[in-house]
């Protein structure tokens, strides 16, 4: 339950609290100053799905909400919109939230997590805050080509296999296939080619940034040294490709994972363009269930 609940935690609405700069007060139009921050490189992808970097991630904490919250010794915040007072330290803290969340463990072992959002809550156009856009952005992470790195999809939750059943991603299928593979009924032969070329060339080129980030800052100075300030252990002679080979070994077709989190310098864009294309791309392999059996809608804002 606890894990669940803090994955949960992982589970963003998409919905920007900032009012339209402006507006009209005695004939007088307003102006709002401008936050400046000095800040580390952008990935520039500031969306709570897909942000890579730190950097990016914080951009969208600030302009979106959670659907739960946590207090100040880190447990869930249950009663988010009665503002639910928690004491810390002698002392009553109040804890205004998203959501209010019931939890019911029943007879036959399964547990119901029943939420009840806000009312009042709008995007930056305007438009109402709804249950639906919480289901919607449950099933972006739930979907079979997500590639970002929440990992909603991991709950036990009723259905979700079945859901995600019958579909994996062409960056897996190719993975797992091998640069051998002589059957083409899914791909075709050049994007296999061109697939594996991509992909010996970012984990090179990887291998490659961290050597030369090491030996800059004198952790190393040979491939070896380099991988195991990394901690990676490969042979004492061993050259770029061997590192490589050890990354992948580690990592497999989880190529955007290991690039975020290995990497000295560079980035998923720098290191594999249009990743996308494959990571992003559903192939169907099966029959699977037209929705999550166990992500109900039981009211207008529940």
């Amino acid at each position: 339950m606890k894990k669940f609940l803090a994955i949960l935690l992982a589970v963003v609405l998409v919905a920007t609290l900032f009012a339209a700069c402006g507006g009209n007060k005695g004939g007088k139009q307003n102006t709002t100053t401008p936050l400046v921050v000095g800040y580390s490189n952008f990935s520039e992808k500031f969306s709570a799905f897909f942000a890579e970097s730190a950097y990016d991630q914080d951009v969208a904490a600030m302009t979106g909400v959670n659907l739960l919250d946590i207090d100040r010794q880190g447990a869930v915040v249950e009663k988010g919109i009665s503002t639910e007072k928690i004491p810390y330290n002698g002392k009553d803290y109040e804890y205004p939230g998203m959501s209010d969340l019931t939890i019911t463990t029943n007879d036959d072992g399964t547990v119901y997590y029943d939420f009840t959002l806000r009312d009042g809550v709008k995007f930056s156009d305007g438009e109402p805050l709804t249950i639906d856009d919480v289901i919607f952005s449950m099933y972006v992470l739930s979907d079979p080509t997500y590639d970002g790195a929440a990992t909603f999809f991991a709950i036990p939750i009723q259905g979700m296999e079945d859901y995600r059943a019958g579909m994996d991603t062409l960056l897996n299928l190719l993975f797992k296939a091998g640069k051998k593979n002589t059957d083409y009924k899914l791909w075709t032969e050049d994007q296999q080619k061109d697939f594996w070329k991509k992909y010996d060339a970012a984990v090179k080129g990887l291998a490659q940034d961290i050597v030369d980030f090491c030996v800059e800052n004198g952790y190393g100075e040979t491939v070896a040294d380099c991988a195991g300030a990394w901690g990676f252990t490969v042979a004492d002679d061993a050259d770029i490709n061997a590192f490589a080979a050890a990354l992948t070994e580690a990592y497999g077709s989880d190529v955007a994972g290991m690039i975020n989190t290995e990497a000295a310098s560079k980035s998923v864009d720098d290191l594999f363009p249009n990743l996308v294309e494959y990571s992003g791309t559903g192939i169907k392999t099966g029959e699977s269930a037209d929705n999550i059996a166990g992500i109900q809608k039981t009211g207008d804002n529940t």
